[in-house]
């Protein structure tokens, strides 16, 4: 089986592929789904976008996936407007549920 390896973090799984060949090397996401759904090798997706292409199939690594920060930055003159407050709100409500604990800073 070729991998099709992206660019960066993915490249931490690459030992999993002991006898694989990578062939491939994109960092856009559609075309590694897309190749990947054709029986063209394996790569890391965003869960909402391999959950959208029904020819792949969900793998839980060995180890854990690497934690990231996520910074929401907007201007503060639109900071007390309602639609800006329910966005926050929402994108918060997301991603609080699937985050680390972050590390202590000195």
């Amino acid at each position: 089986m070729a991998a099709v390896a992206a660019h960066g973090r993915e490249g931490r799984l690459q030992h999993l592929a002991v006898a694989g060949l990578v062939t491939l090397r994109s960092n856009n996401r559609q075309v590694q789904a897309a190749l990947c759904a054709a029986g063209r090798g394996w790569t890391v997706l965003p869960c909402p976008l391999g959950d959208a292409h029904p020819g792949l199939v969900k793998a839980t690594p060995p180890e854990a996936p690497p934690g990231r920060q996520v910074y929401l930055g907007y201007h503060r003159d639109p900071r007390r407007l309602g639609r800006l407050q329910r966005l926050v709100e929402h994108v918060v409500g997301r991603l609080a549920p699937v985050t680390m604990p972050a590390d202590p800073q000195p």
